[in-house]
């Protein structure tokens, strides 16, 4: 089992999520670790479409955050999804 640290606490990469925030600190999208690669720059080179927008990209301030999957639920879906979208299974 392959595992990432996060928050301190080691968890299995396939229970993480990749988070996607733009200049202005809001998130904009979100992929599970199996759609877009285990590194930062591959899930933002995935979510830009290539590793030359993605290089471009984190210059004018775009960030990719991996979390767990129970944080992308409790506070992320809500925040993209909206609460009542987010319950939704």
């Amino acid at each position: 089992m392959l595992g990432v640290r996060i928050d301190g606490a080691m968890v299995p990469v396939e229970d993480t999520m990749w988070t996607f925030w733009n200049p202005a600190g809001n998130l904009v999208g979100a992929r599970s670790v199996a759609y877009t690669g285990i590194t930062a720059e591959k899930a933002m080179a995935w979510f830009m479409g290539s590793e030359r927008e993605a290089r471009r990209a984190r210059r004018k301030g775009w960030e990719v955050q991996r979390v767990t999957k129970a944080r992308w639920v409790a506070e992320g879906a809500p925040m993209l999804l909206g609460e009542e979208a987010a319950k939704t299974p």
